[in-house]
C-alpha cells in the first residue's frame, strides 16, 4: 500500500545561546538576524532555511535543501500518486548522502525514515537532530501555533562524534488546553518536560542527566491525544484516522460506537479513506445496524472520489448481492477501474473474471495479460494460476515446463496451492519424474498451511503405500484433516470410513453425518450415498420418502446412480407411487447412454414384463449387452436364459458356465441358488467355489455366446 506523507517544511536551530529561532502568533518565522518571513507559504521556510544554511557556510547544503523542497512538493501536490511516494524516498536518500553535515553549535540533522510519520492532514513534523553530549547544559526552543507535531518520542543515535538525540514534540492548537508531556529516550529514561511558557507558546526544556523511565502505553496515548487535536480542529485525516484507533483498540479501549462517530465525521468532511470506513461500518454493523444499501451508498461515493478500496468493496458486493442485485458485470467493471490503477488484488480478480467468464466474456489471453501484471507485483496467486493455464493451456499454449517453473516460483514463497500442483506433478510424474516420496514432501508442506487437498492426497497416498507405509489409522487422520477443512471429496470419503469401519471403528451415524456434511458441500455422490442409508435406515430412521428426494437431487445433477435408482424406486414404489410404465422409460432413457447395469434393468423389465410387454428376445439381447459392457450379474440373467430356453436354444452346460462366471469375483446368491439343483451331494456352490474353479472351465464362454 502506497504510503502518503504531507510535509510542509522543517527548521533547525541557528545558535542557541544567543538567539532562538520562534514561531510566533500570525505564523511569524523569527531568525536570529531579525529577518521576518510569513509562513503562509511552504516555500517561505525553505526559502528561510536555506539562507540560514547558506549563511552558515555548508559546502552543498544549499542545493540539497532545494532538491529536497522540489520533491516534498511534488509529493504534497499529489497526495495519492505513485510518484510523490517516490519523492519521498528520494528525499530520505539526500538526507542520508551527509551533505548537510554539521550546523552552528554542534546542532546536527540526521536523515532517518522515521522522521516522518503519516499521521494527519497538512502535517508539521517539527523533527529535530540535535544535542551532542559533549554539551550536557540545558538548552531551549519555543514553538507556537504548529499544525501538527507527533507524539512525543526520544531516541539515540551514535555516530563517531558522540550520541545524538531527536524529539518529535506532542502538539496542540491555539487554545487548546496544553498536557503536560513527558519526552522519552528509550536508553535513559524522561530527558525533559514540555510545559506551556505563556499565551499560546510552548516551552521544551531538555537536559541529559535525568534517569526517571516513564511507562511505554504513555507514548500510545500521546498520539491519540495528538489525534484528537487535529481532528477537533477540522482535520478530516485524523478523523479517520482516529476512528480506526477506535475501531481495533490501537491506543484506547475498542469502541464501535466511537469508531462510526468519527468516521461519520471524516465522511462529511469529504474525505474518501473515512467514506469508505463509514461503508464498512453500515457493511459489518459497527456502531450502527448493519445495513449493506448504505454500505454500497458510502462505498460508491468514495470510489467515485477514485478511492481504490472501495472500488474493490462495491465490486465484492456486485459480485455477492449484499445492498444491491448480484451483478457480475458491475462487479467486473469496479475491480477493472481498480486494476488500471495499479491494484494488485483487484488485477488478479480481473484476470480470474477474464479466464472463467465471470461479469465479462471470457477472453483467456487477456487474463494472463492481467495475471502477468499482478505476478509481477509479487502475486502468488497469480504465479500459481499462470502455472495453472500453461499446464492445461488456458490463454497460452500447454507448457509443462513453464507450468512447473511458475508453481515452483511461488511454492518455494511457501504458496500452499502451488505446493500442492508441485506434489501433483511428482505424484503423476508429469513433466518431472515420478516419485511419490517428494510428491509427500510438497503435499506435507502444503497440509501444514491447512491446504486440504493436500491433505485429501495424503490420506489416498497412506491408504495405498505411495511413498510411504500403507497405514489405515493414517490415512484416515489425512483424511479428516482435510473434510474438518471443507473438502468434500475427503468428507465423503470419511463417511464411507465410518461406513465401512476402515482405519476407523464402524459407526453408520458417523457415517450420516460426514455424508451430510460432504452434501452440504455439494457432494452429489454423498447424496446417493444418504439416500440408500435413509431407504435402508442404516444409522438413520428408515424414510423412503426422504431417500427417494436425495436420489431425484442428485439425478437433477446428472448423477447415472441417482438416475437409476429414481427408475428403482418407481419399480418398487419406494418414497413414491408404484410405477413402472415410468420405471421402464426411465431404464431405457439412461441404457441408450450405454450404462451396462441399466441394460440389464431393461433386460430385467422385457423378461418379467415390468412396464412392458414380456419379450424374452429382447431380454436376451439387452443381458448381452450388458455382460458385453462388463456388467458381471448379467452373466446370471444370460444363465436363466440358457436354462429355461427364454429367447434362446435351451443350453443347461451352458447356463451352468453362466451362473459359475457371475459368482467370479463377486457374490451372487442367485446364482448359489441356482446352481443348487446341479450338485451332488447337500452342499451349494458359492462364489468362493467359483473363484477356485480352473480358468479353463470359463475360457471361451464369451465367444460362445457370441458376447
Amino acid at each position: 500500500m502506497v504510503r502518503t506523507v504531507f510535509f510542509l517544511g522543517f527548521f533547525a536551530l541557528a545558535s542557541l545561546s544567543s538567539s532562538e529561532i520562534k514561531m510566533g502568533d500570525g505564523g511569524i518565522w523569527r531568525t536570529a538576524s531579525g529577518e521576518l518571513t510569513e509562513l503562509s507559504e511552504v516555500g517561505s521556510v525553505v526559502d528561510t532555511l536555506s539562507r540560514i544554511v547558506s549563511s552558515s557556510d555548508l559546502d552543498g547544503a544549499l542545493q540539497v535543501i532545494n532538491a529536497f523542497y522540489g520533491n516534498i512538493k511534488t509529493m504534497a501536490d499529489n497526495p495519492y500518486s505513485s510518484e510523490g511516494n517516490d519523492a519521498y524516498y528520494e528525499c530520505l536518500d539526500f538526507l542520508k548522502s551527509g551533505e548537510l553535515r554539521s550546523f552552528p553549535n554542534e546542532i546536527k540533522y540526521l536523515g532517518e525514515e522515521s522522521i516522518f510519520e503519516d499521521i494527519t492532514g497538512g502535517i508539521f513534523l517539527s523533527s529535530f537532530r540535535r544535542y551532542q553530549t559533549e554539551h550536557p547544559s540545558t538548552f531551549t526552543f519555543t514553538v507556537l501555533n504548529a499544525l501538527s507535531i507527533n507524539d512525543a518520542e526520544w531516541r539515540q543515535q551514535e555516530d563517531s562524534r558522540g550520541a545524538f538525540i531527536y524529539c518529535f514534540v506532542d502538539k496542540c492548537y491555539a487554545g487548546e488546553t496544553f498536557r503536560d508531556t513527558v519526552l522519552l529516550d528509550g536508553n535513559r529514561g524522561i530527558l525533559g518536560i514540555c510545559n506551556k511558557a505563556g499565551g499560546n507558546a510552548y516551552t521544551v526544556k531538555v537536559s541529559s542527566n535525568s534517569d526517571v523511565g516513564l511507562k511505554q502505553e504513555d507514548k500510545k496515548s500521546h498520539r491519540i491525544d495528538s489525534l484528537l487535536c487535529a481532528a477537533n480542529a477540522g482535520d478530516s485525516r485524523a478523523m479517520s484516522q482516529l476512528g480506526y484507533c477506535y475501531e481495533v483498540g490501537d491506543g484506547v479501549e475498542p469502541d464501535y460506537d466511537n469508531a462510526f462517530l468519527w468516521y461519520r465525521k471524516s465522511a462529511d468532511a469529504d474525505y474518501a479513506p473515512g467514506i469508505n470506513n463509514l461503508g464498512r461500518c453500515y457493511y459489518n454493523g459497527f456502531g450502527v445496524s448493519q445495513d449493506y444499501g448504505e454500505a454500497v451508498k458510502w462505498y460508491r461515493k468514495a470510489a467515485d472520489k477514485g478511492y481504490i478500496a472501495s472500488m474493490k468493496n462495491l465490486a465484492f458486493c456486485y459480485n455477492n448481492g449484499r445492498g444491491v442485485k448480484t451483478d457480475a458485470s458491475q462487479a467486473f467493471r469496479w475491480y477493472l477501474k481498480a486494476a488500471e490503477n495499479n491494484d494488485m488484488g483487484a488485477e488478479e480478480q480481473v484476470g480470474w473474471a477474464l479466464m472463467y467468464g465471470q461479469g465479462v466474456e471470457s477472453n483467456q489471453v487477456e487474463a494472463i495479460k492481467w495475471l502477468l501484471k499482478a505476478a509481477d507485483q509479487g502475486s502468488l496467486y497469480a504465479q500459481n494460476e499462470i502455472g495453472i493455464a500453461y499446464e492445461k493451456g488456458k490463454g497460452v499454449s500447454k507448457d509443462a515446463h513453464k507450468a512447473y517453473e511458475w508453481y515452483l516460483k511461488s511454492a518455494e514463497k511457501d504458496y500452499a496451492a502451488s505446493q500442492y500442483n508441485i506434489g501433483r506433478f511428482y505424484y503423476s510424474g508429469f513433466y518431472v519424474k515420478q516419485d511419490y516420496s517428494e510428491a509427500i514432501k510438497w503435499f506435507e508442506k502444503a497440509a501444514e498451511k491447512g491446504y486440504g487437498s493436500a491433505m485429501n492426497y495424503l490420506g489416498f497416498c497412506y491408504s495405498k503405500g505411495y511413498g510411504v507405509e500403507a497405514d489405515a489409522k493414517k490415512s484416515f487422520d489425512w483424511y479428516l484433516a482435510a473434510a474438518e477443512k471443507n473438502h468434500s471429496s475427503a468428507q465423503n470419503t470419511v463417511g464411507w470410513a465410518y461406513y465401512k469401519g476402515t482405519g476407523v471403528p464402524q459407526s453408520y451415524t458417523e457415517a450420516v453425518k460426514w455424508f451430510q456434511r460432504a452434501i452440504d458441500n455439494g457432494s452429489v455422490e454423498s447424496m446417493v450415498t444418504l439416500g440408500y442409508m435413509y431407504e435402508m435406515g442404516l444409522g438413520v430412521d428408515e424414510d423412503p420418502w426422504d431417500a427417494f428426494d436425495l436420489y431425484s437431487k442428485a439425478a437433477e445433477k446428472g448423477n447415472v446412480t441417482a438416475r437409476r435408482n429414481i427408475a428403482v424406486c418407481y419399480e418398487k414404489g419406494v418414497g413414491v407411487e408404484k410405477n413402472e410404465r415410468k420405471a421402464f422409460k426411465l431404464f431405457v432413457d439412461l441404457a441408450e447412454e450405454g450404462n451396462a447395469e441399466v441394460q440389464c434393468d431393461v433386460g430385467r423389465c422385457y423378461y418379467w414384463g415390468k412396464g412392458v410387454k414380456t419379450d424374452y428376445a429382447k431380454a436376451y439381447d439387452s443381458f448381452k449387452k450388458s455382460a458385453a459392457n462388463g456388467y458381471r450379474k448379467a452373466y446370471y440373467h444370460l444363465g436363466k436364459c440358457y436354462e429355461y430356453g427364454k429367447g434362446v436354444e435351451k443350453n443347461i452346460p451352458l447356463a451352468i458356465q453362466l451362473y459359475v462366471k457371475s459368482m467370479y469375483g463377486q457374490e451372487n446368491k442367485d446364482a448359489e441358488e441356482a446352481l443348487r439343483k446341479y450338485r451332488s451331494g447337500n452342499g451349494m456352490l458359492t462364489y468362493q467355489d467359483a473363484n477356485g474353479l480352473s480358468y479353463y472351465f470359463l475360457e471361451g464362454i464369451d465367444q460362445e455366446i457370441q458376447l
